[in-house]
């Protein structure tokens, strides 16, 4: 199964690109199916309520049947959205790498219902990058239906 790692050579292309790498492949893994060790321990949040992500974010939304992703980089917040009224869950999952190391890992679960965006208020370190995922899981289960491919962004703002 493929985890949601980046390409590491590749983050300071991203950077030179404006902070943007997308992460090609599919995939279908779950966000949490290695243990990493000295990671702190898999960050789950219940997503907030909102009304619509900024236009930065969703410049760089990814999207699979059931879920749309986006990260806002002025203020780190992990933005998802439910599009499919299918009983899961959509989620916003991630990795966090400090000086090209795994150091938090989590997923932002958008329980709110179908055509709900939902965020999750993370505090990330500047010039860290950021992983993150579109994925569909069913919360009552804990079973796992799917991920995008991941999208690295630089968290410089």
């Amino acid at each position: 199964m493929k985890t949601l790692r980046p390409l590491l050579g590749a983050a300071a292309t991203a950077a030179a690109l404006g902070g943007l790498l997308l992460v090609p492949g599919t995939a279908s893994a779950t966000p949490a199916d290695t243990a990493v060790p000295s990671v702190q321990a898999y960050e789950w949040n219940t997503a907030v309520s909102g009304s619509t992500p900024p236009a930065d974010c969703l410049a760089n939304a990814i999207s699979m049947t059931g879920s749309e992703a986006c990260f806002e980089r002025y203020g780190d917040v992990l933005w998802v959205k439910d599009t499919k009224a299918d009983g899961h869950s959509a989620t916003n999952s991630w990795d966090n790498y400090l000086d090209g190391s795994l150091y938090r890992r989590g997923s932002c679960v958008n329980k709110l219902g179908s055509g709900q965006w939902g965020y999750c208020n993370k505090d990330m370190y500047e010039g860290s990058v950021v992983d993150y995922a579109a994925c569909v899981y069913d919360a009552a289960t804990g079973g796992w239906y799917g991920c995008t491919g991941s999208l690295s962004i630089v968290n410089d703002e």
